[in-house]
């Protein structure tokens, strides 16, 4: 990606760059100056590579954010918790290791949420039972293990729980038949 110059002028409030096979590179830093931003898509761009800028997290007017289909890797940064507008979050098909932050429970606005395909470990945070607007979640081909949190039957919006090969190791709890 070429660097940006002067972004923190820019009214800008969509950028979309997906699809693009021989795109390579980092995700520049200087995104997160661009305040305006309601929609970031970088995905389909399987060369991007290396960490997420943590100051991403001071988009605050972004609604969605879509990385997904790229080589990005390290841990998923916490400060995404601070995108309180956020209705869409996809990450899926990276490289992104360690724990689901926490923190990703506090967008509660959040419809969707995509973590599929990653080398993320650990279990699934009890936050993400906060996120009631939750229509989609999918957390498959991970590393997760553990118990599932209490409290996903009150998602009363969710419609699709994706989980497939995680080496849980605990049977499903009995509330997941109370999902409406």
């Amino acid at each position: 990606l070429p660097p940006p110059a002067n972004l923190s002028a820019s009214r800008l409030q969509q950028l979309s760059v997906r699809s693009n096979p021989s795109l390579s590179g980092t995700l520049p830093p200087q995104l997160a100056s661009i305040k305006s931003l309601q929609v970031l898509t970088v995905s389909q761009n399987a060369l991007i590579r290396g960490e997420v800028p943590q100051g991403l997290g001071e988009l605050r007017n972004l609604v969605h954010l879509d990385l997904s289909y790229n080589s990005l890797t390290g841990p998923i940064p916490s400060r995404l918790g601070e995108l309180r507008g956020l209705v869409g979050l996809d990450l899926s098909y990276n490289s992104f290791s360690g724990p689901i932050p926490s923190r990703l429970g506090e967008l509660t606005l959040l419809q969707k949420l995509d973590l599929s395909s990653n080398n993320l470990t650990g279990g699934v945070p009890d936050t993400v039972t906060r996120l009631k607007a939750l229509t989609f979640l999918a957390l498959s081909n991970n590393g997760l293990r553990g118990r599932l949190p209490a409290g996903l039957s009150d998602l009363r919006d969710l419609q699709y729980l994706i989980m497939e090969n995680n080496p849980m190791g605990v049977p499903l709890p009995p509330e997941l038949g109370n999902i409406a």
